[in-house]
Formats: C-alpha cells, sequence, structure tokens
C-alpha cells in the first residue's frame, strides 16, 4: 500500500512538473516533495545522479503548481518559472590603453573629421559621430592634427572611454597631419580597445584655451588597427 502511494505521489509530482518540459529545460533535473528526483527528458523515471554541475537557474513569471517540486540548486517551482540557462557574463567594453600597441593590419586608415565649434567661447565642439565596423578586436586610435588645439572625449556606443593627452600646450601652432602631431610635435591622443563587430564611436573637442577659442572648427582624425 505504501508503495502504491508514493509511486501516486510521484506520478502526481511528475504530472504538475510537466508543465515546465518545454524547448530550454528538457533535460533539467528537479526533485519533488517526496524526495524522489526527477527529469523532464522522461517525467516518471528516477535519475540517481545527473553528471556535470547543477545548472543555476534564474526565475521569472509567478505561476500555480500544487507539487512543490524544485531545481537541485534549489529554486522552487511552486513560486516561480525557471528562465532558460543563458550567458550572464557582460560583454567586454571598449578602454583606454596607456600607451601605443604595435599595429598590424590597418581596418580604417586615418580619417579627418571637423568639430563644430562657438567661435571666442569654452565651450566644447559638437559632438563627431560615427558607426564603424570592425572585423576582429581591434585598437582606436584619436589624434590631434592641423592646429595643435584639441584635447578629444572619445565615446564607444554612448560610453565615455577616456580623454586624449600630449606633451605639448594647446597653442594653436601647426601640428601637421596626426602621425607627425603624435611623434613629432605632441599632439593630443589616445589608443581604445574597440572590439569585433560594429560601434557607435563619438568625439568631442574639450578643454578650449584662450589660444584656441577663437577656432570655429575643430580637427582631428581617428584611425582603427589590429593589434598585433
Amino acid at each position: 500500500m505504501r508503495d502504491i502511494f508514493g509511486l501516486a505521489t510521484l506520478l502526481f509530482c511528475g504530472t504538475a512538473c510537466a508543465q515546465f518540459a518545454s524547448g530550454d529545460f528538457s533535460g533539467m533535473p528537479v526533485m519533488c516533495q517526496n524526495g524522489k528526483s526527477l527529469s523532464f527528458r522522461n517525467q516518471f523515471s528516477l535519475l540517481t545522479d545527473f553528471p556535470g554541475k547543477a545548472p543555476t537557474l534564474s526565475c521569472s513569471e509567478p505561476i500555480q503548481e500544487t507539487c512543490g517540486c524544485v531545481c537541485r540548486d534549489g529554486a522552487t517551482f511552486n513560486q516561480t518559472r525557471p528562465g532558460s540557462l543563458i550567458d550572464v557574463t557582460p560583454p567586454p567594453v571598449s578602454q583606454q590603453l596607456p600607451g601605443k600597441p604595435c599595429m598590424a593590419d590597418i581596418f580604417v586608415s586615418w580619417k579627418n573629421i571637423d568639430l563644430p565649434h562657438n567661435a571666442h567661447s569654452y565651450e566644447p565642439s559638437e559632438m563627431y559621430d560615427e558607426v564603424v565596423h570592425v572585423p576582429e578586436d581591434s585598437v582606436f586610435v584619436v589624434a590631434d592634427s592641423a592646429q595643435r588645439c584639441q584635447h578629444f572625449e572619445v565615446y564607444v556606443d554612448g560610453e565615455k572611454v577616456g580623454v586624449t593627452n600630449g606633451d605639448g600646450p594647446l597653442d594653436a601652432s601647426d601640428c601637421g597631419k596626426a602621425e607627425t602631431c603624435i611623434e613629432k610635435n605632441g599632439g593630443s591622443h589616445g589608443y581604445f580597445t574597440l572590439q569585433k563587430g560594429s560601434h557607435a564611436i563619438g568625439l568631442r573637442w574639450i578643454g578650449i584655451t584662450d589660444a584656441c577659442k577663437h577656432i570655429d572648427l575643430g580637427r582631428g582624425s581617428f584611425q582603427i588597427y589590429r593589434k598585433c
């Protein structure tokens, strides 16, 4: 008689838990109130062990459930429905690098940009925006060019990732093209990581000095390359 009652409890629990046996959850182990373990893959078979690490489940959508089944990690089914097993690791974000990384393939050659600015003011320039596409993890270089005047705030996908800097004063002197400005004239520059894929980059001229505030159009350049 006891065996019949236990089997009835097991079958009832398996039936109640069956509503969870869909797509993403097939094969997950559960433990019911009678202490028996069930598998979504076979609702009425007993499991003595489950290979690998027990899943950690996220839960959502309150449900009606009378069995009181729980996951082996302790998540209870009578309160919440287990969510799909997803990778919750946050994606890598762009960051500023302390120096120049080794250069390999160039994905985007030096591109000159214009930054409209209210002349005779210390206000930052308008933002320069562009969507770039890179085939693999890359280095995003931002540099002053033309007149030595610009420090840049650098944004990737709407997040500020850093500010360029240089050894030379912001005195509006001739700085040359980007590489010359960086290597020979102390022009402001910075190196930033950029992950594979499409990204919205943003640049803004900040830190306007007395020598440069009369300029109504700031100039700068950027390049994207694969590091060695």
